[in-house]
C-alpha cells in the first residue's frame, strides 16, 4: 500500500512516449525566396498545422494509465493505492509537467524527449475526469461471517487507521495515516486512544505514516517512514511525549517503507522493511527488503532475514516462531505474482527480486538457484495484498486456535478490484510443513479495505478498515444477522 505523487503517472507517459522519444526535432524553415511569399505563407501555415500541438485526449491518457502501470501504484480511476489519490486532486499541467522534469526522492527527473508534455496533458486530462472518491460508510451488519459470529461497530470517523494495539489497563491504541496516501513533508499521521464510548482521543500527532506500534510496560515504540521512536506519558495527561528516536535514517523514502513492529521472545525488536524500487535487482540500500532486528534502546541493529518486497506485518506465534506477510511485486514487473505468509528464520531469504511470488524474474534464474530461497508456507491470490496477521490463541473462537488470520487488503489494479478486502484463516504451517494448505474465508463484505488484526482480551478479533475509517469487532454471539448487500457489492 505506498509511493509518491506522479511516480505512476511518469510510468505510464515514460513508456508510452518512448517512440515519440525517438523522433528529430524537426529542422528550422530555410528563408523563402524572392517572389515566393505566397508560396512560403502556404507552406509555413501547412507547417505550423503539421507540428501545432493537438488538443489533449482524455482516451489516450486512459490507455496509457491502464496498459503502462499507472493503476499500479493509484489505482485503476486514480483512487488511490501504493500512491496517493490523484482523482479529484489533480495538480494543473504546468505543476505536473514541472514535478515531472524536476522528479522526485522516488522517481529520477525526465526530459522531454523521455516523456513528451503531449503525453502528460493526455494523462492530466483524464486524471480531470476523475470523480472524487467517495469514502464508504461503515457497516458492522453487512460484513458476511460464519454463524455464531457477530460484528460490532467499534470506532469510526478516523482518517485511514493503520494498526492497532494494547496499551496499559488493555486501553486501545490505533494509528492513522491522516490522509490516503500522506506524502513525506504532511506529517499528518496520529495514535489515538479509544475510549469507553468509542470516541478517539488524540494521544500522539504530526507522525509521517505510522505504521507499527508496540507497547513495552508504559512505553509505546513506533515505526514511521525512516525511524522508529519511543513515546511515554510523562505527566499523565493522557497525551504523548518523544522520549527518544532510537532507529533512524532507515531507507522509506521510496516507494515503500517500515512495516509492522513486533516484540520478540527474546526481547529484542523486529521491523519489516520495504523496498525502495517496484521490483529492480540494483538501486536498493542494505536495509530494504529486509526484517530487521535491534534492542529495545535501538542498539545492536542488524538484518535478521532478506529477500522481501513490503513485509507489511510481522507477528510471532506461541512457540515463539517469527511470520511475515509480504506484498509481491506489481506490473509492469509481473503481471500477477502470489502474496505471501512466510515462517521466517534467522539468515533467510525470501527470493525477492529474483523471485517474484513464486515465479523466477526474467533472467535471474541462475541467481535465484545460488541463493536458494525459501518458499512462502502460504500461498495467496494474486494481488490480494495481504497485510495484516493475527495468531489466534483465544478461547472465544476455537475453531481458530493456533490458526493465522489474515486481512487482505485488495488491489487497485484494473481487473482485480474485487481481489481480497476480506479475512481469511490458515492453519499453522512451517517451512518444512506440506505445502498443501486450505484457505478459508472467514469475513467478506467490508465497505473499504480490511487491514490490521488484533487479538482482544476476552478472545474477540478487532479489524481496522483503512478506507472505511472504521475499527469492528468480532465475537461470538447468538444473534440473528440481518442479511445486507454490502456497499459496492
Amino acid at each position: 500500500m505506498r509511493c509518491l505523487l506522479l511516480t505512476a503517472i511518469l510510468c505510464a507517459s515514460a513508456v508510452a512516449c518512448r517512440e515519440q522519444a525517438s523522433l528529430p526535432e524537426q529542422a528550422p524553415s530555410s528563408r523563402p525566396a524572392a517572389g515566393s511569399s505566397a508560396v512560403a505563407s502556404a507552406g509555413v501555415a501547412a507547417a505550423a498545422s503539421a507540428v501545432a500541438p493537438r488538443a489533449a485526449s482524455p482516451e489516450l491518457g486512459a490507455l496509457a494509465w491502464a496498459s503502462k502501470g499507472c493503476q499500479a501504484c493509484h489505482g485503476a480511476r486514480a483512487e488511490g493505492g501504493l500512491g496517493p489519490t490523484l482523482a479529484g486532486n489533480v495538480p494543473s499541467v504546468a505543476v505536473m509537467i514541472e514535478r515531472v522534469r524536476r522528479g522526485s526522492t522516488a522517481m529520477p527527473p525526465f526530459g522531454p524527449l523521455q516523456v513528451s508534455d503531449e503525453t502528460l496533458r493526455d494523462v492530466h486530462a483524464w486524471l480531470s475526469e476523475q470523480p472524487k472518491p467517495r469514502v464508504p460508510e461503515p457497516d458492522a451488519d453487512a460484513i458476511e461471517v460464519p454463524p455464531g459470529v457477530d460484528v460490532a461497530l467499534v470506532a469510526r470517523g478516523l482518517k485511514n487507521p493503520v494498526t492497532l494495539a494494547w496499551g496499559p489497563g488493555n486501553e486501545l491504541y490505533v494509528s492513522t495515516n491522516g490522509g490516503w496516501y500522506p506524502g513525506p513533508r504532511a506529517l499528518s499521521g496520529a495514535i489515538y486512544h479509544i475510549d469507553a464510548r468509542g470516541t478517539p482521543q488524540l494521544f500522539v500527532d504530526r507522525l509521517d505514516r505510522p505504521m507499527g506500534m508496540v507497547w513495552v510496560g508504559n512505553k509505546l515504540y513506533v515505526s514511521t517512514r525512516t525511524q522508529v521512536s519511543v513515546f511515554v506519558d510523562a505527566n499523565g495527561d493522557g497525551r504523548g511525549e518523544l522520549e527518544r528516536v532510537i532507529v533512524d535514517e532507515l531507507p522509506g523514502r521510496g516507494m515503500l517503507h517500515t512495516g509492522g513492529l513486533a516484540l520478540g521472545p527474546d526481547q529484542r525488536l523486529y521491523l519489516g522493511m520495504g523496498t525502495r524500487t517496484n521490483a529492480d535487482v540494483a538501486g536498493e540500500a542494505e536495509y530494504n527488503g529486509t526484517i530487521l532486528s535491534f534492542g529495545l534502546d535501538g542498539s545492536d541493529l542488524r538484518v535478521f532475514a532478506r529477500g522481501f518486497r513490503n513485509p507489511f506485518d510481522l507477528a510471532f506465534a506461541s512457540d515463539g516462531a517469527l511470520f511475515a506477510t509480504d506484498n509481491a511485486a506489481d506490473p509492469p514487473a509481473i503481471d500477477a505474482a502470489i502474496e505471501e505468509l512466510n515462517h521466517v528464520v534467522n539468515g533467510g531469504h525470501y527470493g525477492h527480486p529474483f523471485v517474484l511470488g513464486d515465479q523466477v524474474a526474467p533472467g535471474q534464474a541462475a541467481r535465484a538457484a545460488a541463493l536458494k530461497p525459501i518458499a512462502p508456507v502460504v500461498k495467496l491470490p494474486p494481488h490480494t495484498s495481504a497485510n495484516g496477521i493475527l495468531y489466534y490463541t483465544g478461547k472465544q473462537f476455537p475453531e481458530l486456535r493456533e490458526h493465522w488470520l489474515i486481512a487482505e487488503y485488495g488491489s487497485h489494479l484494473k481487473g482485480y478490484t474485487d481481489a481480497g478486502r476480506r479475512i481469511v484463516v490458515v492453519p499453522d504451517v512451517r517451512n518444512d510443513s506440506p505445502r498443501a494448505v486450505k484457505l478459508e474465508v472467514w469475513a467478506t463484505g467490508f465497505a473499504g479495505r480490511p487491514l490490521d488484526l488484533l487479538q482482544g482480551p476476552e478472545g474477540e478479533v478487532l479489524v481496522t478498515d483503512f478506507f472505511a475509517g472504521s475499527i469492528y469487532r468480532f465475537f461470538k454471539s447468538d444473534r440473528k444477522r440481518p442479511r445486507v448487500r454490502p456497499n459496492g457489492h
